[in-house]
């Protein structure tokens, strides 16, 4: 999505395109194939959830369609977490490896491969609380 002049574009792929994103299923899946993914186009290419969807359904509120939607129905699934882990930007990441991410935010905060952090309180901490917890619905912003 990127702001050209008063217009807010999406980057997606054309509603007939075999290889376009048409459920959160299959988002979960590719989720589940890379381990993590930036829900909006960012600097590196075809590396996003908006560039495989169709930029038609996006905030239309049809849960069928709306990648907007699906990152709610995602992350009550239990397995996939979003919240804005890149650079303060919304993400989805696969709740079972995110253990292994080391992650710098703010002053420092690391998570080392062996689960030992090092934080000051934020919504990473909250975040990895919750992926340890029993909740399944994970919303962080």
């Amino acid at each position: 999505m990127t702001d050209e002049g008063d217009v807010w574009v999406m980057h997606g792929l054309d509603w007939d395109n075999p290889y376009r994103i048409r459920s959160f299923q299959e988002l979960i899946n590719w989720i589940n194939e890379v381990g993590f993914l930036p829900l909006f186009r960012n600097e590196i290419e075809g590396f996003s959830a908006e560039e495989h969807t169709s930029p038609r359904f996006w905030w239309t509120g049809d849960k069928e369609q709306d990648p907007w939607e699906w990152r709610e129905i995602i992350a009550r699934t239990g397995t996939v977490a979003y919240g804005k882990f890149f650079n303060k930007k919304a993400g989805l990441f696969l709740r079972n490896g995110f253990h292994t991410l080391l992650i710098t935010e703010g002053r420092g905060m690391i998570l080392t491969a062996d689960g030992k952090m090092n934080w000051p309180v934020s919504a990473v901490k909250r975040l990895w609380i919750s992926l340890n917890s029993k909740r399944n619905c994970i919303l962080l912003s």
